[in-house]
């Protein structure tokens, strides 16, 4: 290899020192190379390869580390503000997702006396029901202290087979009876407002929350890639069973 090349490979190395000193270094390596006669693997035996020469005088250049704190390698750059781009997309994100899965009113305002009031539409009574199936859907449960079981449902998608209520890509509201239910969901939202009676819950690829208007309850999870937060369980009280997979179970918050 030629020491033309060395001297290429150095000027490139150098490029970030002001022009003058660069050309300094490059004429005091060319006169030694001239002088000695020295070959390509002499001067690498000298002075060490281009890029460590180089950088043993970038190391001592003040200028060149005010330009290396300034100065970042495009990829770098390039990262960074994919990065940035990123959270702001995540932030986007999330408030869109506020936004359009925000609860139209606070259902805790409300219990099964008074929820007619606000969903005045399609209230369906139904008798013997002993299951009811949720799917891809938002269900929002009361529970009557009268042996009632009652339904509305924002779209007629909803039907019962033998003893079970299904419900499928709908908003609904439920009036519950003061008996064991069985509730199944998948892919839905689901939300209990202070829970009369012992109640068993499946989820799967869904949400459920609680609200417990400061009401104890004894809580039996069982839990498979879930998150589950901020429940006190206290023996004695109202059954809640929970079979969760993989679905987040959280309080009812507005």
């Amino acid at each position: 290899m030629k020491t033309n090349t060395y001297l290429s490979e150095l000027k490139k190395e150098l490029s970030l020192l002001p022009k003058k000193q660069r050309d300094d270094i490059l004429k005091e390596i060319s006169s030694y190379i001239d002088e000695s006669q020295a070959t390509y693997e002499d001067v690498i035996q000298r002075f060490g390869t281009a890029s460590a020469l180089a950088l043993s005088y970038l190391e001592d250049n003040p200028e060149r580390k005010v330009k290396k704190t300034g100065a970042l390698p495009k990829l770098q750059k390039f990262f960074i503000g994919l990065s940035v781009f990123s959270i702001s997309l995540v932030i986007l994100a999330f408030f869109l997702f506020k936004y359009f899965t925000q609860d139209d009113f606070d259902y805790s305002k409300y219990n099964a006396e008074n929820i007619q009031n606000k969903i005045t539409q399609n209230w369906t009574n139904v008798e013997n029901i002993k299951n009811i199936e949720v799917q891809q859907a938002n269900a929002v449960m009361y529970w009557s202290k009268n042996n009632i079981s009652k339904y509305s449902c924002s779209k007629e998608v909803s039907f019962v087979k033998e003893n079970t209520l299904i419900v499928k890509q709908n908003t609904c509201y439920f009036i519950l009876p003061k008996k064991m239910l069985h509730i199944t969901a998948f892919q839905a939202d689901i939300t209990l407002i202070e829970p009369l009676y012992e109640i068993a819950v499946k989820i799967e690829q869904a949400e459920l929350r609680i609200w417990e208007n400061d009401k104890e309850y004894e809580y039996r999870f069982k839990k498979e890639h879930s998150n589950i937060k901020s429940f006190k369980s206290v023996k004695g009280n109202i059954v809640i069973s929970i079979d969760a997979f993989p679905a987040p179970v959280n309080k009812y918050e507005y």
